[in-house]
C-alpha cells in the first residue's frame, strides 16, 4: 500500500474509496489487464470533481467508464483508474430548444431511454453500444447514420496542466469518425477529463415515445442479429475504411474463425475479436498485429479503433 499511494501522499490527498485490489480485468468487457496503481470509486459528481482538483500533476490516471473499448495490458499498470457509476441527468427547455445535462459516468443506454421516455427522438440507434456517455463522446462512438456529436453542444472538461475547468460550445469540427478533439489533446500529451455534457435537441426531435421504443428495439435487434454481444470484446476493433467495412476486410483476409490462445475473431462478425477462453493481452494483441500486416499488404491500412492500454 506503500508504493501504491506514494504519489497520492503527496498530493496530500487520499481517497476513501481507493482500492489496490482490482485488476482491470473486473473492470473491461474484454476481462483482461492487470492492477493499476489503485482504483478510484467516486459516488457523485461532487466528489469527481473533487478527486480532478485534488490529484497532482504528479499523480498517474486514467479515466474509466464501461472499460468497451480497452484492450489493457496482463502486467501491472502504472497508473490509477478513476470509475464511477452514478447518474445525473436533467432536461430543461432554453429559446424553445430542449437541452439535456449529463454527465459522463452517466450509462449511454440509460440516456438513450430517458430521451425515449420523454418523446426526444435522435440517438435510438445507438442501441446496444455498451459505453457510458462520456466515452462515446470522447470516441465519438455511433453508428453508419448516427454519432454521439450530432446532438452534442456543450462541454464541459478539466484541464490537468492549466488545473481547471472549462466549458466550450462544440459543432461537428470538434468530431471525425470515431474521433475527438478531446481524444486527441489527450493521445497528444495533454490529457483532458470529461466532466458533463449539454445536448440540444429541436422541437422537431419530439415524437411518440413508442414510436421511438420501437425503432430503438428494431436497432437493438439488429445489434443482436450481426454481432456475438453475448461473448467478452470490446466491440469493434478496426474503423471502418470510407469504401469498405473493416469486417469485409479481415473476413476476405481469411480471418474469420482465426484463433490464438483463448481469443478468436468472431465467426458472427470478424471485426470483432472474442475473448472466448481466459484470454491473455498478447493473444488479442498477436492477431491485431497480424490483422494489420495482411491487410497493409493487400494496400488496406486498417486502424484500431480499440484503445491499447500498456
Amino acid at each position: 500500500m506503500k508504493k501504491i499511494t506514494q504519489s497520492l501522499l503527496e498530493s496530500n490527498f487520499i481517497p476513501i474509496n481507493l482500492r489496490s485490489d482490482i485488476p482491470l480485468s473486473r473492470l473491461t468487457t474484454y476481462g483482461i489487464g492487470g492492477k493499476p496503481l489503485g482504483v478510484i470509486f467516486v459516488d457523485n459528481h461532487t466528489q469527481y470533481i473533487k478527486t480532478l482538483y485534488s490529484l497532482s500533476n504528479k499523480v498517474p490516471y486514467r479515466i474509466l467508464g464501461r472499460g468497451s473499448n480497452i484492450l489493457a495490458n496482463d502486467e501491472n499498470l502504472e497508473f490509477f483508474i478513476i470509475t464511477a457509476k452514478y447518474r445525473l441527468t436533467k432536461l430543461f427547455i432554453v429559446d424553445d430548444k430542449i437541452r439535456v445535462f449529463i454527465t459522463p459516468f452517466t450509462d449511454l443506454q440509460y440516456f438513450i431511454n430517458f430521451l425515449i421516455n420523454h418523446g426526444i427522438g435522435g440517438y435510438e440507434d445507438l442501441a446496444g453500444i455498451p459505453a457510458t456517455v462520456g466515452g462515446a463522446v470522447f470516441n465519438n462512438a455511433g453508428t453508419k447514420n448516427t454519432e454521439i456529436s450530432d446532438f452534442l453542444k456543450i462541454v464541459s472538461f478539466f484541464d490537468r496542466k492549466k488545473r481547471t475547468i472549462r466549458s466550450i460550445v462544440v459543432d461537428k469540427t470538434f468530431f471525425s469518425y470515431r474521433n475527438s478533439l478531446f481524444k486527441e489533446e489527450t493521445l497528444n500529451g495533454n490529457p483532458i477529463d470529461l466532466v458533463s455534457f449539454v445536448f440540444e435537441f429541436p422541437r422537431e426531435n419530439l415524437q411518440s415515445s413508442d414510436l421511438l421504443r420501437q425503432r430503438y428495439l428494431k436497432a437493438w435487434k439488429k445489434r443482436i442479429e450481426t454481432q456475438p454481444i453475448n461473448q467478452k470484446s470490446c466491440g469493434s476493433v478496426f474503423k471502418n475504411l470510407p469504401s469498405i467495412p473493416a469486417w469485409k476486410v479481415i473476413s476476405d483476409l481469411g480471418y474469420r474463425g482465426f484463433t490464438i490462445g483463448g481469443a478468436k475473431v468472431s465467426e458472427k462478425h470478424s471485426n470483432f475479436i472474442i475473448n472466448f477462453n481466459n484470454a491473455k493481452f498478447s493473444d488479442v494483441f498477436q492477431i491485431i498485429q497480424k490483422i494489420k500486416k495482411d491487410s497493409h499488404k493487400a494496400g488496406i491500412r486498417l486502424e484500431e479503433e480499440v484503445e491499447i492500454w500498456k
